[in-house]
């Protein structure tokens, strides 16, 4: 089957949705997690713009959202991105769980080139088996002032739980703003 195109607009997943051959999105698109609902998708998320995910309700039904990415080929290094957006990644709530899968070169959970904002739910992100693996990767600037945040780095040998910003270019650092009620917890 062909991957699930999102294109821009609202989505709301209800009950058990599986896409087993990953996602691309365009536009702001705007992910609801209904109560009690489970949204699997392997093979990753990507796409250019902005996606933000909401829950249904605070409570203990938030819905729940896991993500498994899977290798592709950039130029001559094989890579694995859980969710990647060239654009901003909004989580105001929900239970998302957020895997790079393996990859020879790098395996990220969440990468994103601009902008991620965590205002509630539960975000984890893993990087997992590859030479480098990356739980939470922003190019530019993170701001949480609730919800809980774990970004772990998986078995790499250079294995990094959360970097803001571009390691290759010191001069372009990332900003990170933590405040309010939130928790963020890295481990490399």
């Amino acid at each position: 089957s062909a991957t699930t195109a999102w294109n821009g607009g609202w989505y709301v997943v209800q009950g058990t949705v599986v896409i087993s051959q990953g996602v691309t999105f365009s536009g702001d698109v705007y992910l609801i997690l209904s109560d009690d609902c489970d949204l699997s998708v392997e093979n990753g998320i990507a796409g250019q713009g902005n996606l933000t995910v909401y829950a249904q309700s605070t409570g203990g039904a938030q819905g729940r959202m896991s993500v498994v990415g899977s290798p592709v080929m950039e130029g001559d290094c094989s890579v694995s991105r859980g969710i990647r957006v060239n654009g901003s990644f909004t989580v105001n709530g929900g239970t998302v769980k957020v895997e790079g899968g393996e990859s020879e070169s790098d395996s990220i959970g969440i990468y994103v080139d601009e902008e991620l904002i965590i205002d509630g739910g539960t975000v984890t992100a893993i990087g997992s088996d590859a030479e480098n693996s990356t739980g939470i990767y922003v190019g530019y600037q993170f701001f949480t002032s609730g919800g809980t945040v774990t970004a772990i780095g998986g078995t790499a040998d250079r294995s990094i739980g959360f970097l803001a910003g571009n390691e290759n270019e010191p001069d372009n650092g990332g900003y990170m703003n933590i405040s309010g009620t939130a928790n963020v917890t890295a481990i490399g």
